[in-house]
């Protein structure tokens, strides 16, 4: 199943149960609010040109990892062929759209883990990049919409994590386990976020060594225990 329908892709909304707070007031139906209801509608879009025969060599590659057609927002580029494919991608649906498919920033995050953990086991030999292969993977087969969240709600930017007034203006680590990690923070994340199937969370900036426990990348669900999105709109 490595491409999925519009509909498919809302159905799978409706099994969350995202908690959401706009302009203060909890939202209690993400399918009718008029503000959440337009970025469904774009992502169902990308879901819908993959489909199109007329648009499927745009929206669409043949992945590696699945010998399959996967949505062009879930595909790792290749080779510059593929990056120039990727940006044809973007232009195409911002056209039409008028603004952004919300899995963009999900997608580069892709590209971002793909170099990085592959140059991590390379120079350090970890096993990051064959995890995110898998993780990968996974989102390919069963086409998810993947948000991306790097932006911290840090205030002044010249200072380093350490030096922060709240320690907790960015996700780290608070405590390590046995079978993994517990993570407390804040992201500002795209507007996609909330109907996204899973969120890949990254540092916006390098750290220093003394801030490793800032220093970390991992995916969860979208609605997962915990998570809370507070939203602004005029």
């Amino acid at each position: 199943m490595a491409l999925i329908s519009p509909q498919q892709y809302e159905e799978s909304l409706k099994k969350r149960k995202p908690r959401i707070f706009m302009n203060g007031k909890k939202v209690k139906n993400v399918f009718d609010n008029p503000n959440i209801r337009t970025v469904i509608e774009s992502n169902k879009a990308s879901y819908r040109w993959a489909l199109d025969p007329g648009y499927q060599e745009i929206m669409t590659a043949i992945s590696p990892l699945t010998n399959d057609r996967v949505n062009r927002y879930v595909y790792v580029s290749r080779s510059r062929e593929d990056l120039v494919a990727k940006a044809i991608a973007g232009t195409f649906t911002a056209e039409r759209l008028g603004t952004c498919i919300y899995r963009c920033p999900g997608l580069d995050a892709f590209h971002s883990l793909a170099s990085t953990t592959w140059e991590m086991d390379k120079n350090l030999g970890t096993e990051y990049h064959d995890r995110f292969i898998k993780y990968l993977k996974t989102v390919q087969e069963n086409d998810l919409a993947v948000a991306g969240a790097l932006t911290e709600p840090r205030g002044d930017r010249k200072k380093r994590a350490l030096d922060w007034p709240d320690p907790y203006l960015s996700v780290k680590i608070v405590e390590k386990k046995s079978d993994g990690i517990i993570v407390r923070g804040a992201k500002i994340n795209i507007s996609g976020a909330y109907v996204s199937n899973e969120i890949v969370v990254l540092p916006q900036s390098a750290k220093r060594k003394d801030e490793g426990d800032y220093a970390l990348s991992f995916a969860i669900p979208a609605d997962a225990e915990g998570i809370t999105y507070i939203c602004q709109y005029s």
